[in-house]
């Protein structure tokens, strides 16, 4: 990658929102950075506004397009795939890994406007008997330096409760996690409408909401920012 390269990937990554603003309203920029890694990319189009984001897209050249969705959060994968055409949607879902095809056409039978169109991944899976030092571990490899708590699960993958960064931050590292559990304030379920989420954030004042399945087994994360920009 030359210079140029590296200094507009690392635009992309510091300073997303910002960059979206300047190729929606100039989309022939887009021809500046479609060489950007995935990673900076995915950055960028989680930004992007949901009017301008298929034309974005589909300016970049094909052989990018699969590896950039595989680098997009559910959400923003799903608002993609929903703002395209049936035949560049279906070609694309083709384009993927069987597994994550099959995940995404799976979501896109949800309505627009519940949780299943709204959530992302856990951002990974911490259990209720890994230690503090595993949790902080594993947390550092992440691509997420927002979080404010985590949700935990236990053996079954069934979710426990949650855990604050600031109490992980003051435990000695040996300590589990199923020591500075705390009740999960609201929960929600692949159905969940919009505004019931809405809802929950405006009771509780948390910054996102975990969506469980009929068992109870953890399966997304609906954070606050994303889903107030698409209510707006």
């Amino acid at each position: 990658m030359t210079l140029p390269d590296q200094l507009r990937a690392r635009y992309l990554e510091r300073h997303p929102a910002e960059a979206a603003r300047l190729v929606e309203a100039a989309p022939e920029l887009m021809e500046a950075i479609a060489n950007s890694p995935a990673p900076s990319l995915a950055a960028f189009f989680d930004r992007v506004d949901p009017a301008s984001v298929a034309e974005l897209f589909l300016a970049l050249p094909e052989s990018r397009q699969a590896p950039l969705l595989e680098s997009l959060s559910i959400r923003a994968s799903l608002t993609l795939l929903r703002s395209l055409e049936g035949d560049d949607r279906v070609a694309l879902l083709d384009r993927l890994p069987k597994s994550l095809g099959r995940e995404l056409k799976g979501l896109l039978e949800f309505p627009y406007g519940t949780a299943g169109g709204y959530m992302d991944r856990p951002i990974a899976q911490f259990r209720t008997d890994m230690t503090v030092a595993e949790a902080l571990e594993r947390l550092r490899r992440s691509s997420h330096r927002r979080q404010r708590s985590l949700y935990i699960v236990d053996q079954e993958d069934r979710l426990a409760g949650r855990v604050d960064l600031q109490d992980m931050a003051l435990a000695a590292g040996e300590t589990r996690l199923s020591a500075l559990l705390n009740p999960v304030e609201g929960v929600a379920n692949l159905t969940t409408q919009r505004e019931e989420l809405v809802a929950i954030f405006d009771e509780t004042r948390v910054d996102s909401i975990p969506v469980i399945d009929p068992d109870g087994r953890l399966i997304g994360v609906v954070r606050s920012a994303p889903l107030f920009q698409a209510a707006e």
